[in-house]
């Protein structure tokens, strides 16, 4: 079986743990992630030179696309049949396409480590792991 790089390892004992610290140096930047419990869930927050900014939800903000979870708009069925009705077909067709099309915002929690992980590969040409800095605590 193929060795898992180091950060790769780190995130996923961070996320077993429940609670932990990863630090990375992803590009240029000196990225946290944190995991913790929100609710009932674990979810991986980010933090890029220690600050945590909304602006990064934006669409278009090249930050939270490097580093963000991106969602995407859902193509509604309910609200398709409410704009036929009203609007027409037509309407209701570009109203179809263009949902299907747009991409609403980057999300500042990850849930999911191996999407997280993806995501990395794809946006980062070099990522190396800080282990001064980074921490597992482990919850009993």
């Amino acid at each position: 079986m193929k060795q898992l790089p180091e950060y790769q390892q780190a995130i996923l004992a961070a996320w077993e743990r429940n609670y932990g610290r990863v630090v990375l140096q992803c590009d240029e930047y000196e990225v946290t992630f944190v995991t913790g419990l929100y609710g009932k869930h674990i979810k991986i927050e980010y933090f890029i030179g220690g600050e945590y900014l909304g602006e990064w939800c934006q669409p278009d903000n090249p930050i939270g696309s490097k580093f963000g979870q991106p969602k995407f708009s859902r193509y509604s069925k309910v609200h398709y049949n409410f704009v036929k009705k009203w609007g027409g077909k037509k309407e209701a067709d570009a109203y179809r396409k263009k949902t299907n099309e747009t991409k609403l915002m980057n999300l500042l929690l990850w849930t999911n480590p191996r999407s997280l992980i993806r995501h990395l590969k794809k946006t980062c040409q070099n990522i190396t792991i800080n282990n001064e800095q980074s921490t597992n605590y482990r919850r009993e």
